[in-house]
């Protein structure tokens, strides 16, 4: 049996009793960060059971590694640093090796970041999208950021101190001053939320002390509907390549992939736009 156990944000408190239950009883836990996860061990005196470090660089060698011991009939808690497993954390190829196994894997529900500041956002909670971190080089962020630009929900992502205030900047720039919600620190001592108009929370931002990972909440555009033929020819404007165009205004249209991939053509050969 494998458990995919959610543990704190930050605050100790919230973690469950079944939690508390599952880790108590579990074989073995499998672990972002040993040091971490000790120091929940300690907090809550639980047993001393064996930690198994599975992180992103050992996560696919050592996955066949837990199965093996799966297959012999241990039981496993999977458990990242903070929050739920596998939500823009380490866990993925085990949970996914487990299933092809026929190993039943079963949730400890528990805190999680990007639900945790929905609840309080203030934004549309009916239908959201969560796009884990944004990429770190420029151009594939714009893209991200272009592919989010009319979802009719509210649009969740995670960013790290250094690319914060970059990132924000870049979202006012192609999504306009849209207004947003941005968690530091969520349920720790000194948690902080900004919520407004783009261009506030970068000057909000700018004037504090910023440290630890955010989570970031865009609100969906104000608008009825989209011409996804006049979003394929500002995205060529912008200067992204025909193929990432027509995928991205794919997003917002009935047309296909290939007709609006022929579209940008004539839009090109039109504009005289050449690609980067």
């Amino acid at each position: 049996m494998l458990y995919v156990v959610a543990t704190p944000l930050g605050n100790s408190q919230d973690i469950t009793l079944r939690a508390l239950e599952l880790l108590r009883e579990a074989d073995e836990w499998v672990v972002e960060d040993t040091r971490r996860t000790a120091k929940l061990r300690e907090m809550f005196n639980l047993p001393h059971k064996p930690l198994i470090s599975y992180y992103d660089e050992v996560e696919e060698f050592k996955t066949e590694q837990l199965i093996e011991k799966l297959k012999q009939g241990l039981t496993l808690a999977l458990v990242s640093d903070s929050g739920t497993p596998v939500v823009s954390d380490p866990g993925y190829n085990l949970i996914k090796t487990a299933h092809e196994e026929g190993i039943k894997v079963l949730p400890v529900p528990g805190p999680t970041a990007p639900v945790a500041a929905l609840s309080v956002s203030g934004f549309p909670s009916d239908k959201f999208i969560f796009c884990g971190f944004l990429p770190k080089k420029k151009k594939a962020r714009r893209d991200s950021l272009l592919e989010i630009k009319y979802f009719s929900g509210t649009a969740i992502f995670f960013e790290s101190p250094r690319r914060i205030i970059d990132s924000l900047k870049l979202l006012l720039n192609l999504l306009g001053n849209r207004m947003v919600f941005v968690c530091a620190e969520m349920t720790k001592r000194f948690e902080r939320y900004y919520r407004g108009p783009a261009r506030e929370v970068i000057e909000q931002l700018s004037d504090d002390k910023i440290k630890g990972e955010f989570t970031v909440l865009v609100h969906p555009a104000e608008i009825e509907s989209i011409e996804p033929e006049k979003y394929l020819r500002e995205l060529l404007e912008r200067g992204l390549k025909l193929s990432d165009a027509a995928r991205i205004a794919g997003k917002f249209s009935d047309r296909s992939r290939s007709e609006l991939y022929k579209l940008g053509l004539e839009i090109q050969s039109q504009s005289g736009l050449e690609e980067e």
